[in-house]
């Protein structure tokens, strides 16, 4: 009995490494061919490559493929030919003399011209062949134990390049606020006291009129929003994204906390003080009237006791739901077509629907001109050793931020109770 030599039976387990990889590949990238799914090639880490990158790897894999088939059907031939033609195999029935062995399922194959094609045409699908054998015309094939998932070769299943984020409330707040830098550890600014001006019509000869303005210094104590996590070396090494995942979550942390404490910061150290809190705001009622009368009430308190100009409105999201889906006597929304995305604003000002606000109170004022964020220093991330975190072989990542809030105008916001 003669086999085939080594050489040709490496380059088939290659080929039949390769098909295996490449078919994987195909159904990774999907009908769209979306390269950034491919992370990984047979054994190979792809995550690393850009989509041009794997683009070539890839038509290199198939090339070589087809090279490989050739070379493997070839030497096949040639050696069916130096042992003539059954490849060296001798048949159980030829042994004794009798009449020719009908053909294994292995001849059967190997001299389909169809397969042939499919093998040299490297084509990406596969074929499907029938062929009309009782298991005892082709030998070496009976009734066998079931080769299946179950208990055979369990699939392997590659994990999507994506995490699905818990659900968290989003910053909604930051976005009406003006920021402005600032290097000191307080805020400090001059508040006009007083204002009183006497400006009048003066005949000839007679003293002038006097106006009075006083002023008084104020300041705003900066403070630290920090936050931190302990992650393991191995954790760093083995998981490509675990820093950059890790730092946008404390990042985003940091400025989700900022954002409730610009509205609901008690001012008591270490804690902002929030336009909620801030003494001397203004309040109106709701009342009977609809929400958005009582919220124009407010809009005119701001102009009027304020002397400022509103332009924005911080409502929770089930008061926003009852305003947007307020209809007239006829039903017909006031806010738009439910088929429509409808205006996230009220009168012209804009809306920031946030849950960093209490159900039942709203916001007006004039955020642009008279309240600020000062930043001391932006959010940042920094990584290094906390205690005995480098005997135990892991890192420590921390995160903060410096910041300073002044409501410089109280007057200039009213908050509507009763919604």
């Amino acid at each position: 009995m003669s086999f085939l030599s080594k050489e040709i039976v490496e380059k088939r387990d290659e080929m039949k490494r390769l098909e295996t990889a490449i078919d994987a590949a195909w159904k990774t990238v999907g009908p769209e061919i979306d390269l950034d799914r491919l992370q990984k090639f047979g054994d190979e880490d792809w995550s690393g490559l850009d989509s041009g990158q794997k683009s070539i790897r890839l038509e290199a894999a198939t090339t070589r493929l087809n090279r490989l088939r050739d070379q493997v059907l070839d030497g096949v031939e040639k050696h069916k030919q130096r042992n003539g033609g059954n490849g060296g195999m001798i048949h159980p029935t030829q042994r004794d003399g009798g009449q020719p062995a009908q053909k294994t399922l292995d001849e059967l194959m190997t001299g389909d011209q169809e397969i042939k094609g499919w093998l040299t045409g490297g084509k990406a699908n596969s074929i499907v062949r029938e062929y009309d054998a009782r298991p005892s015309e082709v030998l070496g094939f009976g009734r066998k134990v079931l080769f299946q998932t179950a208990a055979g070769w369990a699939p392997e299943s590659l994990r999507i390049p994506r995490v699905i984020e818990a659900a968290t409330r989003p910053i909604g707040v930051l976005d009406l606020i003006p920021v402005y830098p600032t290097g000191s550890a307080s805020v400090v600014y001059m508040l006009e006291t007083t204002r009183v001006h006497a400006a009048a019509e003066t005949a000839e000869g007679i003293v002038y009129s006097e106006s009075q303005f006083q002023l008084a210094e104020q300041s705003s104590t900066v403070r630290k929003i920090a936050d931190s996590i302990p992650v393991t070396d191995e954790q760093l090494d083995d998981v490509a994204m675990t820093e950059s995942y890790l730092r946008s979550r404390l990042i985003f942390g940091v400025r989700q906390r900022l954002d409730s404490q610009i509205l609901n910061g008690t001012g008591v150290a270490p804690n902002l003080l929030g336009i909620l809190n801030t003494p001397l705001i203004q309040t109106v009622a709701k009342g009977a009237n609809p929400i958005p009368d009582a919220i124009y009430n407010a809009m005119v308190a701001v102009q009027v006791t304020g002397r400022a100009n509103p332009n924005g409105i911080i409502l929770h999201p089930n008061d926003w739901r009852d305003i947007r889906l307020l209809r007239t006597a006829d039903g017909q929304y006031i806010f738009g077509s439910p088929s429509q995305p409808g205006p996230l604003n009220i009168f012209g000002l804009t809306v920031a629907v946030t849950d960093a606000i209490a159900e039942n109170t709203g916001l007006v004022g004039d955020f642009a001109n008279f309240c600020g964020l000062f930043e001391r220093s932006g959010v940042r991330v920094e990584m290094g050793y906390v205690n005995d975190d480098f005997s135990l072989g892991k890192k420590t990542l921390r995160c903060q931020g410096r910041f300073g809030f002044v409501v410089f105008r109280p007057s200039a916001f009213c908050t509507v109770t009763g919604l």
